[in-house]
């Protein structure tokens, strides 16, 4: 795919992708080196070893955005929940409330055929 691009543009390009590659070398060394247990570390981020072993499996570093994918789904089924208590608790407040001030204004109206809370509601 590099092979296509025009010289200039395929200088940069490898140029950008040689940078990210060594970024991910010093993110792995410091990493590695402020680990309190280095050798449970580099069993647990094998992936990330890889990554820095293999320059061609850089796209595996997003796997994490799964995981983070996985923590916003859940948060916005635990929003969705909520907003639908809270409405459905708003709206049975609203007809309460109406209907008492309806059994207010018609209990004591001439000819009221609304004499209680039951017919209010």
């Amino acid at each position: 795919m590099i092979a296509d691009l025009d010289p200039p543009l395929s200088t940069v390009t490898l140029v950008v992708m040689g940078g990210a590659w060594v970024i991910f070398v010093i993110d792995y060394v410091v990493n590695i080196a402020l680990a309190p247990n280095r050798g449970r570390y580099f069993l647990t981020h094998l992936h990330e070893f890889l990554i820095v072993l293999l320059p061609a499996l850089a796209p595996l570093r997003l796997l994490q955005f799964i995981a983070i994918l996985a923590v916003v789904y859940r948060a916005a089924n635990n929003l969705r929940e909520r907003v639908v208590y809270y409405a459905s608790g708003s709206a049975a407040l609203l007809v309460f409330v109406a209907a008492i001030t309806v059994l207010d204004v018609e209990r004591d109206a001439e000819g009221a055929t609304i004499t209680s809370f039951g017919n209010a509601l």
